[in-house]
């Protein structure tokens, strides 16, 4: 299990840290994804925020480090895209997260259609340079894991993707509740991603596009 805490960064160091993100999304990193007022979407029960919210990100099943890649991502994705805030407690938090890897498997075989690869999705652009710019918390080598080890994996794994594909599979549980709200497993909600890759890559390069593809499911069901 892993959680974001804050740590301060120098602005320099922030820059320097954003170059490489920079690099790897201008040359075309991509990801291809199959994928208190709450109520009903498309994809489960919606959970209403305001800008400004703090929330609090916890992960488990995994390795340590891919638990700090995750949560990284998944914290940049949250405050790039719905303007919230990370707290370092729970009981500092107006909403608590909580994501479970339950299993990580290989699905069918597929062939890469034509300029796959290519783009990169501005909301997943802003998610990526957030964790070099934005205030993440967390250990320094968990932003410097999740930013470049994330941004480089999807690059190797997906960009200039040709011929055959494998396509990867994660169950997740997760649930999200106010900070007055009792935690109970039976609350977690179910669901599945895919993500494609190149036949020649392993689980190791999938996990950070199976990470994406689970943070654009959640922000489905998080608005503002």
């Amino acid at each position: 299990m892993t959680h974001i805490r804050h740590d301060s960064w120098t602005s320099p160091l922030r820059l320097l840290l954003a170059l490489p993100l920079l690099f790897c999304l201008l040359w075309g990193c991509s990801g291809r994804h199959d994928a208190d007022m709450r109520d009903d979407g498309p994809t489960g029960p919606v959970t209403r925020v305001e800008k400004g919210d703090r929330v609090f990100v916890e992960v488990e099943g995994g390795s340590t480090q891919h638990q700090e890649d995750f949560a990284s991502m998944l914290t940049a994705y949250l405050q790039s895209d719905r303007g919230l805030s990370t707290a370092d407690e729970p009981e500092d938090a107006d909403y608590i997260i909580r994501v479970r890897i339950d299993d990580v498997f290989t699905k069918e075989m597929k062939s890469a259609s034509p300029g796959v690869g290519r783009t990169f999705g501005s909301t997943a652009t802003g998610a990526l340079l957030g964790m070099a710019l934005g205030s993440l918390g967390g250990r320094r080598g968990a932003i410097v894991g999740a930013g470049i080890g994330a941004a480089a994996g999807l690059g190797v794994a997906l960009a200039d993707a040709e011929g055959k594909l494998q396509v990867w599979a994660m169950d997740v549980s997760y649930g999200i509740w106010r900070s007055d709200e009792d935690i109970r497993d039976k609350d977690m909600q179910q669901t599945t991603v895919s993500a494609a890759v190149q036949v020649d890559r392993g689980r190791e390069e999938a996990l950070p596009a199976l990470d994406d593809s689970f943070c654009q499911h959640l922000l489905s069901v998080i608005r503002n």
